[in-house]
């Protein structure tokens, strides 16, 4: 594989980057595939075609990244599964807090077995869920995704939800993610995010304060919030990596 290659299988696109009024588009898909791709970003969420085109349309990339591409290698195709396929014509079940409310996770695997149906008719071989965070903070704006607050519970519902989507093998199922972090749902102020330099960052992160060549500190910028202020009082400079 060329670096191009590489790179090109970390990276992603939406569906509608592909598409001119709501039509694949040649050109787009020579455009963002000729190198290959990792994954093709919600193909029915992001287009809202209606599932039979949405086969089509899937139908149709993944033979141009088969026969059209140096290397063959087909996409997944990744679509939100939070409460059912979240797609025209996908079928709604309550949301995982009220799910939870039953305490019975036989019924997550129910639901998550009628998705698992549903993604793998229109190509869909990822799901973007379940969300495993524990709903500590009722401010925070995605505690209706959870499963609540008790981390017993949680992991009984994650479980059983994982299960419904992956089926007995990956080879006929849809690759669960677990999400999002730990201490993700820990929100400050009931934002979906946390300042995370004061009591988290400043340990990791010292040692490439006081020696430029140590390794970074690595977080996903998208879930959190990095105070660019630095500290009152600056760390060690005898500080080194890795700790001794």
């Amino acid at each position: 594989m060329t670096l191009e290659e590489q790179l090109a299988q970390l990276g992603s696109c939406w569906m509608h980057e592909l598409q001119t009024d709501g039509v694949l588009d040649p050109a787009l898909m020579q455009r963002h595939l000729h190198q290959g791709i990792g994954q093709i970003t919600r193909p029915g969420g992001n287009s809202t075609l209606p599932p039979a085109e949405i086969a089509q349309a899937t139908n149709a990339l993944q033979r141009y990244l088969v026969e059209q591409t140096r290397l063959g290698i087909p996409a997944i195709f990744h679509e939100e599964a939070c409460c059912g396929a979240m797609v025209r014509e996908g079928t709604q079940f309550p949301q995982p807090i009220g799910l939870a409310s039953t305490f019975e996770p036989a019924l997550a695997e129910a639901m998550t077995t009628a998705i698992r149906r549903q993604l793998l008719a229109i190509g869909a071989r990822q799901a973007l869920a379940p969300v495993l965070d524990l709903a500590w903070d009722p401010r925070w704006g995605r505690l209706e995704e959870t499963f609540g607050e008790d981390p017993t519970l949680v992991a009984h519902f994650g479980v059983a939800y994982v299960r419904g989507l992956q089926g007995s093998a990956l080879t006929g199922g849809v690759l669960a993610t677990g999400k999002h972090f730990i201490g993700h749902s820990a929100s400050e102020g009931g934002l979906n995010c946390e300042a995370l330099w004061p009591m988290k960052c400043l340990p990791v992160t010292a040692p490439r304060r006081a020696d430029s060549t140590a390794p970074p500190c690595i977080w996903d910028g998208t879930s959190c919030t990095i105070s660019s202020s630095p500290p009152s009082r600056p760390p060690s400079a005898t500080l080194t990596w890795p700790p001794s």
